[in-house]
């Protein structure tokens, strides 16, 4: 299996004197339970940081430890404020894009940390806690669960939240479950991906399976679930594959798995904090966990890789895959010839940008001036 990247091309409008790169994928990156301001919070920021992805999923407890606004902007502007907009904070200036590019869900630290799993159900009795810092500082409109369509439709996120503090309620048939329902039946985004912080499914000994956010996601028309809540990664696959990714290591200290997994886990990791890595174009998304092992080379450390991909009749199979492999630089083509630029010293065709003409005052980039 080859490994993933996204394949840009460079276009330049010849009369125009323009360039643009164009790509033809969307890549994002996943973290979980990370908002500690530590050293580890740094190692895996800073791999995010270097694949170049176009946005992150935050899986919640994004702030520890009971999150407050003074610190807030630490356990989370400081790393990704260059992916937030608008940002508040201190650390920088926000997203270069003007553009948002983080999207996060509340964990149970994130609101305060007043409930304990419930696994059966909720109590109204620790119902206590408050998003006030989580609203004023996320780029979330005041929406603790919400949907957010990426790439023209290519993606699109459906963002929950799992914690008893949610007071349209956190089962299947709750307000939130059946908006959650109705959403997955409207979207027509090629693939549809859920997220929440308590882990449906986990092997861990230290939080687990939660059987209250059990949802039908997949006959809903979801296509993978993400969490986070258990410091670690697992993947657990339920239905001949359809997958749970469990993804609570972004910065906080690991757990440990039970000597007995649950049904279908099919990967278990907990011996270095990381976060995964989506690569995702129109037939096929590669979900990669990568430890945060080398600082640098943010490819080193591949724990997992699994692929979905589409069938021309709107099926879904499942795969392993290489992982993700640094890009390659853009491909400069001729939009005359269709010929690729050649950038080799001391060849004819290192004037890539031309017209009529053979000699470097007639060429359109500089960059690719003749020295031959």
């Amino acid at each position: 299996m080859q490994p993933a990247f996204c394949v840009c091309w460079r276009a330049v409008l010849v009369y125009a004197l323009l360039h643009c790169d164009v790509c033809l994928c969307f890549k994002l990156a996943a973290v979980g339970d990370f908002g500690v301001n530590n050293a580890n919070e740094q190692k895996v920021s800073q791999m995010v940081a270097a694949w170049g992805v176009d946005g992150v999923m935050a899986l919640g407890d994004d702030n520890y430890f009971v999150g407050s606004s003074t610190t807030i902007d630490a356990n989370v502007g400081k790393y990704y404020g260059s992916f937030i907009y608008p940002y508040k904070g201190t650390y920088g200036s926000g997203s270069p894009t003007g553009t948002n590019r983080f999207w996060p869900i509340p964990g149970n630290h994130d609101w305060g940390n007043t409930c304990g799993d419930y696994k059966t159900g909720c109590s109204s009795s620790c119902a206590t806690g408050s998003l006030t810092p989580y609203f004023n500082y996320m780029p979330v409109g005041g929406k603790a669960y919400y949907r957010q369509v990426l790439a023209n439709g290519l993606i699109e996120l459906f963002a929950l939240d799992s914690d008893c503090n949610q007071p349209a309620g956190t089962t299947s048939s709750s307000v939130q479950g059946q908006w959650l329902q109705q959403a997955l039946a409207a979207s027509t985004a090629t693939w549809k991906l859920v997220m929440l912080h308590h882990s449906p499914f986990s092997s861990s000994t230290s939080h687990g399976t939660n059987p209250r956010l059990q949802w039908p996601f997949e006959h809903w028309g979801a296509h993978a679930v993400f969490s986070a809540h258990d410091h670690l990664y697992e993947r657990i696959l339920k239905n001949q594959g359809f997958p749970y990714f469990v993804n609570g290591a972004g910065g906080q200290s690991l757990n440990s798995f039970s000597a007995t997994p649950v049904s279908g886990s099919a990967v278990r990791y907990s011996s270095v904090q990381g976060a995964q890595l989506l690569t995702i174009d129109a037939n096929t998304a590669d979900v990669a966990y990568y430890a945060a092992t080398n600082a640098t080379n943010a490819y080193a450390s591949l724990i997992d890789c699994y692929r979905l991909t589409k069938s021309t009749s709107g099926g879904i199979s499942y795969s392993s895959c290489a992982g993700a492999a640094p890009p390659p630089p853009p491909q400069q083509q001729s939009l005359l010839t269709g010929a690729a630029a050649d950038n080799t010293a001391g060849t004819a065709n290192r004037v890539a940008w031309r017209y009529t003409s053979t000699t470097a005052a007639n060429n359109i980039d500089p960059n690719w001036a003749t020295t031959s």
